[in-house]
Parts: structure tokens; C-alpha cells; sequence
């Protein structure tokens, strides 16, 4: 009887704790999304730029100058959880009409980033 009382305790205690490591590792490692357009969906003079990051992952982005040669005020644009710097294109599309250069990248693992 004593055996069954703590075999019935233990699958009440590990059934939620199982549920809760299934629920925080696909919170925390969601899939990526593929995004719904690209860079050539969008008329922008983008260049492709990388730059390490503190431990020397690569990330990968995009730099759009301003529409003048004049000094521009810069904006950097940073995706979403899972996605990537595509999904700020439309985003990227009216700030650089609104004149303002900008950077838009990859954080690692996303994209044509580097890293996990």
C-alpha cells in the first residue's frame, strides 16, 4: 500500500514538472519563423554588413544609408523573439523614406547570424 501511495505521488509531483521543462524549453528555444517578404520586396539601397558581437559571433545585418549626403539622424532596428531582420523591412521601408539611415540585424542564431 505504501509503495503505491508514493508511486501515485510521484507521478502527480513529475507529470507538472514535466509539462513545465516542455512549456520552458519551447519558450526559451522557439523554431524560426520564415518571414512573410524579403529584401526584395522593397525598393532599399541596403548593404550587407557584419560585425562581432562581445565573444566574437558573427551577426549579420543591413545598412541603409539616408536617401541625402547630408548628415542623417540613424536608427537601429532590432527583430522580434524567433524572428528576424526581414520582418522590420516594412518598418526599415518608411523610416529611410522619412529620410533616416539605418541598421537593421540579425541577433545570433536568427537569421544569417552566427552563434546558438
Amino acid at each position: 500500500m505504501l509503495r503505491r501511495l508514493a508511486l501515485a505521488a510521484s507521478a502527480l509531483t513529475g507529470a507538472p514538472l514535466i509539462a513545465a521543462w516542455v512549456i520552458s524549453h519551447q519558450a526559451l528555444h522557439p523554431k524560426p519563423r520564415v518571414e512573410d517578404h524579403d529584401l526584395s520586396d522593397f525598393d532599399l539601397p541596403a548593404e550587407e554588413v557584419s560585425f562581432p558581437s562581445r565573444d566574437s559571433t558573427r551577426l549579420a545585418g543591413w545598412f541603409i544609408p539616408a536617401r541625402t549626403a547630408a548628415p542623417a539622424p540613424g536608427v537601429v532596428l532590432s527583430h522580434g523573439w524567433a524572428r528576424s531582420r526581414a520582418e522590420l523591412l516594412p518598418h526599415a521601408n518608411f523610416l529611410h523614406r522619412a529620410g533616416f539611415a539605418l541598421l537593421a540585424f540579425d541577433y545570433r542564431h536568427r537569421g544569417r547570424s552566427g552563434g546558438d
